[in-house]
């Protein structure tokens, strides 16, 4: 069940839609696809690589103690067409791959799940797209044909600005809420998380985001996530490649 958590986890990685403009919602909701938009990435991604590593920093954000000096052994790569449509996502441990989810796509190219397989590429698990607007995503991850997880995410103008996210396990539901505040820019400025396990608070938190590097195209590829007060957190390191 760990495994199938952090599949969904790493799928939901703050991805965009869009779709083309249609006053029938239903129709729209058969356009909408996943790109690049809601993370503010600019130019032609083919694809980028994401990890992240437990740091102390000084109060000018220099890193002070890396505990990942070299590059971390765990990481996720997500892969998009020339169009920005999010096509695959791999997820690496330990540097072997842990899982493979292959976007699915209807004919008319909208978004409406995932296969996921695992290191041995055999089929583990399906997401379904339940619901899927300009104002609302929702997925459901599909286990031996009950739901295990779900992910309701909120959009306010292409950006996520709210999820929910339910994992059922043994019983007991992990509920998760998040919420999301961005900055002039366009990038996320902090979020704040409150989880819940079968009805009873478990932890709270607030996390400001600090982007220390850019790449030559405005993406960012390091951003250090924190508490206030706090000299610890965790650092989101990203490299692209691009079509052109």
């Amino acid at each position: 069940m760990k495994k199938l958590i952090i599949i969904a986890a790493f799928i939901s990685i703050f991805v965009s839609c869009g779709s083309k403009p249609n006053n029938d919602a239903s129709s729209e909701q058969e356009v909408m696809k996943y790109t690049l938009k809601i993370d503010n990435i600019k130019g032609q991604v083919k694809s980028y690589e994401e990890s992240f590593q437990n740091v102390s920093f000084d109060d000018e954000f220099n890193i002070t103690e890396d505990s990942s000096v070299e590059q971390s052994q765990s990481y996720s790569i997500r892969y998009f067409d020339e169009k920005g449509v999010w096509v695959e996502s791999k997820i690496f441990m330990q540097g072997e791959l842990f899982s493979n989810a292959i976007a699915q796509l209807s004919e008319e190219g909208a978004y409406i799940g995932t296969i996921n397989l695992n290191e041995a590429g055999d089929t583990v698990s399906k997401t379904k797209v339940v619901e899927f607007t300009s104002k609302k995503l929702i997925e459901e991850n599909i286990l031996d044909g009950e739901v295990v997880y779900r992910r309701t995410k909120v959009f306010d103008n292409l950006k996520t600005i709210s999820m929910v996210v339910d994992n059922m396990f043994n019983g007991n539901t992990l509920h998760s809420e998040f919420s999301y505040s961005y900055n002039e820019d366009g990038f996320i400025s902090s979020y704040s998380t409150k989880t819940t396990q079968n009805g009873e608070e478990i932890s709270a938190s607030k996390q400001n985001i600090k982007y220390l590097e850019f790449d030559n195209e405005g993406n960012w590829t390091k951003r250090l996530s924190y508490s206030e007060g706090v000299f610890e957190g965790q650092l989101t390191v990203r490299s692209f490649e691009y079509y052109k």
